[in-house]
């Protein structure tokens, strides 16, 4: 009988402290107005305000395939006035868009700053129905209709999705501006995945036809990995990176590896288009090989010789030239800016030190952080290994610092 009285008074305390913290929790509100191209109040708008991607003073919350992550949000339905309140925001900088109806859009206002307590005004949301804009979605290389295919319109004013009808036509309404079209799938002969097609439009007031958008299938992306007699390896992992490219496969009994990717437009043996980072290695990271390719090449296929590894000595110091034991360090590879973490963070040992395996032919970027000292998100860019300017020692200085919102303030490392 006690137990149960003691478990009771328990869980009224809980919910006391709950209903406490939530009416104590600092939050801010933002308040605009929705409105028509003649000044006149639109009822009944749905109003969503975002995270913005960019924070001043904060480090970018990064991205996810399709656009930036999205933490915060809220919403709020406009008054007759055509005014809204939207509450219970954190203070953050805030994406306002209008979304809905679906027959009304908006050009966003970005960069609301909402505070803690106060409430912040946004600009009006002047709401039209739009321009049309009308097309087809045709197969790249045959030029037929793919019925039933899904784009996405990206502009100033939110995401639009459209399916096109069974002729491959498809019809829309966006903003007078300048617009970016992808197909999204929705055809079981082209996998979202394995096919591209996208195309960019300025749309005119009076609005624009026959924008149609080509769909090209998957490319094979195919080579052949050696040891250093030339024999054939089977079994080896085979990783490519890159800014239009991204697949995982295995080689053969032959060697071969063969790996659908996503295409590109133009194909062209001379074509400008970013270098595709191609990794070859055993299951046990005992043997490997890093390459960087062009696109046409990686089409063509090639052979891969795969060699040892070559070892990397970190050593990582306080400003005082101190050993700094426990600092986290990575590296990651990628061609372009587009950076992929290839080995498992490690940890510094009494003397600030540790040693990892790199590949010839990598360009790798090194990665150091540790609690209470700055970091880089992209970290410090090496010499390609096994070049003239390689070295396989790096001495790294952490500078403490502190931190904001549990990440670490970004700021440059010095060799």
């Amino acid at each position: 009988m006690h137990r149960v009285s003691l478990l009771l008074v328990l869980a009224l305390l809980c919910a006391t402290l709950t209903r406490a913290t939530a009416v104590t929790t600092p939050s801010g509100s933002l308040s605009g107005r929705v409105v028509d191209v003649h000044g006149r109040p639109v009822a009944g708008a749905i109003v969503q305000a975002d995270e913005s991607y960019d924070q001043p003073g904060f480090p970018r919350r990064g991205l996810v395939f399709g656009g930036p992550v999205r933490f915060a949000r809220g919403s709020a339905t406009t008054e007759a006035d055509g005014t809204y309140v939207i509450r219970g925001l954190s203070p953050l900088f805030y994406d306002i868009s209008l979304a809905g109806p679906s027959d009304l859009l908006a050009r966003t206002v970005n960069m609301v700053r909402v505070k803690y307590g106060q409430m912040a005004r946004a600009r009006d949301l002047i709401a039209t129905h739009g321009a049309p804009l009308t097309g087809r979605v045709l197969d790249a290389d045959t030029r037929k209709p793919i019925a039933g295919a899904r784009l996405r319109i990206y502009g100033t004013s939110r995401l639009i999705v459209v399916d096109a009808d069974l002729s491959g036509a498809y019809k829309a309404r966006v903003l007078p501006e300048g617009v970016r079209m992808q197909y999204d799938g929705g055809h079981s002969g082209y996998v979202q995945a394995l096919a591209f097609g996208q195309a960019s439009f300025n749309v005119p007031p009076s609005g624009l036809r026959n924008a149609d958008i080509l769909v090209k299938h998957a490319e094979l992306a195919k080579g052949t990995a050696v040891d250093e007699t030339g024999k054939p390896m089977s079994g080896m992992t085979v990783n490519l990176f890159g800014a239009n490219t991204l697949g995982t496969g295995s080689t053969d009994a032959e060697g071969t590896f063969r790996i659908w990717i996503r295409p590109t437009v133009p194909r062209s043996e001379h074509s400008n288009l970013d270098p595709v980072l191609v990794r070859v290695e055993t299951a046990d990271h005992t043997l490997g090989v890093v390459a960087t390719v062009k696109h046409y090449d990686l089409l063509k296929g090639r052979v891969y010789t795969l060699h040892s590894p070559l070892k990397l000595e970190v050593i990582v110091k306080r400003q005082d030239a101190a050993p700094l034991q426990g600092a986290k360090v990575s590296l990651a590879s990628g061609p372009s800016g587009f950076r992929y973490q290839t080995s498992a963070a490690a940890t510094t040992d009494v003397d600030g030190r540790l040693r990892l395996s790199v590949y010839e032919g990598d360009q790798p970027t090194l990665a150091v952080t540790c609690k209470d000292y700055f970091q880089r998100d992209l970290g410090i860019k090496l010499p390609i290994v096994g070049s003239a300017a390689w070295k396989d020692k790096v001495e790294v200085e952490m500078v403490k610092g502190r931190r904001m919102w549990s990440l670490v303030v970004p700021r440059p490392l010095r060799l």
